[in-house]
């Protein structure tokens, strides 16, 4: 029997169905197109790769000023920041650092810091360099998802193309299917879009395994450093809450820790860093 001579609510649920296994079809398709690329090692000497790898530029620099505080160069107050010494700048060689310090010369606002230029530029450095690691999508992983976020979309569409032009030639109710028409493509675009490549996903959650117990540890130098970059401020013990004042948002809303999974890079990054890009 032709389905689209079925009624609207016999349709709808051939419609849920055939929507939950498009987007099912498509997480599994992406994921079998990038597991047969082969990712180079994760520099671990490098926690702002890290950060990056988990959120996006905003969180190297999230990382890169608790850093700068726990070293002495910065000094936290409350939700407030101060650079302690003028020559700070000499006592870093990161450049992402070298932005924090000149950052906050003359400013004390950390959540203003994530719309800095020069800031912006340092910690997207690190994203460039995880693209060639295949961490992140390059060009051609992301064109390869687009490919698999249109085919999709095709077919969500024209399925319920053809059933809502029926459903108007006959006088018919066709809202709930349109709703189902838009909700399916929004899903099979997170699917298709993720901020890291599977190979990223699989090098971050070996990493969580790894600094499991830091909330039971008391952090400092290095080990808040790396800690931190894996996993964020929310990630911290309550003997560093002070990381939560500066970054609330991130520490509420749990964006530190777990954000970029869902928050769809199309184009290689265009969601302004990725969950980085979430502000405070």
């Amino acid at each position: 029997m032709n389905p689209f001579d079925w009624r609207g609510p016999e349709f709808l649920v051939f419609y849920l169905f055939f929507g939950l296994a498009t987007v099912i079809l498509v997480y599994v398709a992406r994921e079998v197109a990038e597991s047969g690329r082969e990712a180079k090692q994760t520099d671990l000497s490098e926690p702002y790769s890290i950060a990056c790898l988990r959120g996006g530029a905003n969180e190297v620099l999230r990382v890169a000023t608790i850093s700068l505080v726990d070293r002495g160069l910065l000094k936290a107050s409350d939700d407030k920041v101060r650079l302690l010494k003028e020559n700070a700048g000499r006592a870093v060689l990161q450049p992402v650092e070298r932005a924090v310090l000149d950052y906050f010369k003359t400013r004390d606002d950390p959540a203003k810091l994530f719309s800095d230029s020069n800031a912006k530029d340092a910690g997207r450095a690190y994203e460039q360099r995880l693209r060639e690691l295949g961490h992140l999508p390059d060009r051609e992983t992301t064109l390869n998802r687009l490919v698999i976020f249109m085919g999709a979309l095709a077919a969500l569409w024209l399925v319920a193309g053809i059933k809502i032009i029926l459903a108007i030639e006959r006088g018919r109710e066709y809202s709930f299917l349109g709703i189902l028409a838009i909700v399916f493509p929004i899903v099979a675009a997170i699917l298709s879009f993720p901020w890291r490549t599977r190979q990223g996903r699989r090098v971050l959650d070996d990493l969580k395994m790894l600094f499991s117990d830091s909330r039971q540890i008391g952090a400092t130098g290095n080990e808040l450093l790396y800690a931190t970059a894996v996993l964020g401020v929310a990630g911290l013990s309550t003997e560093h809450a002070w990381t939560r004042k500066l970054f609330p948002r991130a520490e509420a809303t749990g964006i530190s820790s777990s954000c970029g999974s869902s928050c769809g890079s199309s184009c290689g990054g265009g969601c302004g860093g990725g969950c980085g890009g979430c502000g405070s």
